[in-house]
């Protein structure tokens, strides 16, 4: 299905009177790319974004006014962090109601009375409310940001045994100042700063920002007032409209190749220790010093989803059906920057991270680019149309690019498991005893498969690969996919050799014991060509076989062939207990 737009001009007014607008409730942003950002907020479903900036530098603002204009019939659920504050104190609420129960004794008199309170816990509008606002955000205690990520992920909250569920779908907002400015702040738990999409860096607003703002906030021709345009159910149907937004296969690859090049470590499996990670001596790496060498911790793989949520919103709110490349370019470093912790060496030469990511890790993956796109035409190309000129290929670049080697890495394995599949599929198929037509069929077909494809002069190069890479894992797979072939190879021929057998013998040793046992076994139909068999060629058949006896100098080669095995075998049996010819 195709988006329709829905609501999209009504968006686009809203959008400008917040960020374009002359109310006294309008934000004012220079930075185009922020401001692209911030137009994204109040149209991706379910996303979680993080306002960092100095105080009194919109944040706050800027929510206000998207729950104005966005979400008219619903107000900001806030949660004011306090690490003073459990978590119990900043989620819930307690209803206290209490009921007199008056006691008379038989002559009807009040003997006593007896008060009883009822105590309901309710959720704040943090919990139900479907625009969310994180103030101050690294302020959190530990275990208030523990329930929110469990919120983030469950989408409901348990408090004395009552469940609160919260709106899906809903937005939430993050915002904290720097935390080298407050004396109570701390960078928050990965686990939770994982959870939020994307980040945006505020940056303090130059002379000519201040001038402008002061100018509309102080003049009398300014409106007091943003104008509220669409309902919470609106929105939801421009939800589901922007849900139809395409992404294209090749896209969804060559971003999850892009990332490859943040964290794409020889040290495959280790470099998710810490301690181990401090011993990595990435300047020394055969890999060309690359991005990965940068960055100090590998991250997860929610990033790649956070750009492709943002990216459709971005692709729907330019009326596109469809994500470009362009658009995940843009979103990457938002996604990215938060989620990154660089070396202290690179910390050093940049701002922030997001400065990192803009100015010299963006510029590098466009390098890549070409790259990934050829590397993902060769994996297709490994799958779909297995080849060893393109395993070749593969093996050549491995040595000089990490996406290559990943990229063969994977591809061994998958060609492990397919050589298992085809070992099975043989053994199954030869029980059933296939005519000549139907083996030819699944010969033709197994040797033209990924099990055939390995070149089998590859160990040393695998074992390269091994040792660079500080695992044994390739080599298991290479080792499974030429066991596997073998195998198969040795099933094929021993199943045609059930067809077609042939023997040679020493003309004596073929007059004195070969010869009898064609007698005895021929028919009176037969006896002629039998006879003629002793000095010359000839071909006769019995016990459904054609046999064909030729003399060569001294050598007599006599070729069984039959549709029937079972019965060739019979002949073949009597025929392998006389020596051959040596």
């Amino acid at each position: 299905m195709e988006p329709s737009f829905i609501h999209h001009e009504t968006v686009l007014a809203g959008l400008k009177e917040i960020f374009n607008g002359k109310t006294k409730e309008s934000v004012t942003i220079f930075d185009p790319s922020i401001k692209t950002m911030l137009c994204l907020i109040p149209l991706t479903e379910n996303g979680i974004t993080l306002l960092e900036g100095i105080m009194g530098i919109g944040k706050g603002v800027s929510t206000r006014a998207i729950q104005k204009v966005f979400f008219k019939d619903q107000k900001i659920g806030l949660l004011q962090c306090d690490p003073e504050k459990r978590q119990e104190e900043s989620l819930y609420e307690t209803a206290v109601t209490s009921n007199t129960h008056y006691n008379y004794d038989k002559s009807g008199q009040l003997t006593h009375t007896q008060q009883e309170y009822d105590f309901d816990p309710r959720a704040m509008d943090f919990v139900t409310q479907p625009i969310k606002f994180v103030n101050e955000a690294n302020r959190a205690s530990k275990s208030l940001q523990d329930t929110l990520l469990r919120l983030f992920q469950e989408q409901e909250l348990e408090y004395k045994g009552k469940i609160f569920r919260s709106p899906n779908p809903s937005i939430t907002i993050f915002d904290q100042n720097p935390v080298h400015m407050q004396n109570d702040g701390r960078r928050l738990e990965p686990a939770l700063e994982d959870r939020i999409d994307v980040k945006i860096p505020m940056c303090a607003p130059s002379l000519f920002t201040i001038i402008a703002t002061q100018t509309i906030k102080t003049s009398d021709k300014t409106a007091a007032e943003l104008p509220s345009l669409l309902s919470y159910i609106q929105m939801t149907e421009i939800y589901e409209d922007i849900r139809k937004v395409h992404i294209k296969s090749e896209d969804i690859y060559l971003l999850s190749a892009i990332t490859q090049l943040f964290f794409a470590c020889k040290h495959r499996r280790d470099i998710a220790n810490e301690i181990y990670n401090e011993n990595i001596n990435c300047k020394a790496c055969s890999f060309d010093n690359g991005l990965c060498a940068h960055v100090k911790f590998p991250i997860g793989q929610r990033f790649i989803e956070s750009i492709l949520k943002f990216s459709k919103t971005k692709a729907w709110l330019e009326k596109r059906d469809t994500v470009s490349i362009d658009d995940i370019m843009f979103i990457m470093p938002y996604a990215l920057n938060h989620r990154i912790t660089l070396q202290p060496e690179t910390m050093s030469k940049y701002v922030d991270a997001h400065t990192w990511v803009v100015e010299y890790a963006i510029p590098k993956v466009e390098q890549q680019k070409q790259h990934c796109l050829d590397i993902l035409s060769k994996y297709q190309q490994a799958i779909a149309k297995p080849a060893s000129s393109i395993i070749e290929e593969m093996f050549k670049y491995s040595r000089q690019n990490m996406l290559y080697l990943n990229t063969l890495i994977d591809i061994l394995r998958i060609y492990a498991n397919t050589s298992t599949r085809d070992l099975e599929e043989v053994m199954s198929i030869l029980e059933t005893q296939p005519n000549d037509n139907d083996f030819q069929l699944l010969e033709q077909r197994i040797k033209s498969s990924q099990t055939f494809a390995i070149p089998t002069d590859k160990k040393p190069d695998i074992q390269v690969i091994c040792d660079t890479l500080s695992t044994m894992v390739p080599m298991r797979n290479y080792e499974k996919i030429i066991s596997n072939r073998e195998s198969i190879e040795t099933l094929l021929k021993k199943y045609n050799e059930r067809k077609e057998k042939t023997f040679k013998f020493d003309k004596e040793v073929f007059s004195k014991q070969v010869f009898p046992e064609f007698v005895n076994l021929g028919t009176t139909k037969n006896k002629t060509n039998i006879q003629e068999s002793l000095t010359k060629d000839a071909s006769f058949t019995m016990l459904s076989t054609t046999i064909t006896v030729t003399h060569q100098s001294g050598i007599v080669i006599v070729n069984l062939k039959s549709q029937k095995p079972d019965s060739m075998a019979k002949i073949t049996s009597s025929l392998e207990d006389i020596p051959a010819y040596a």
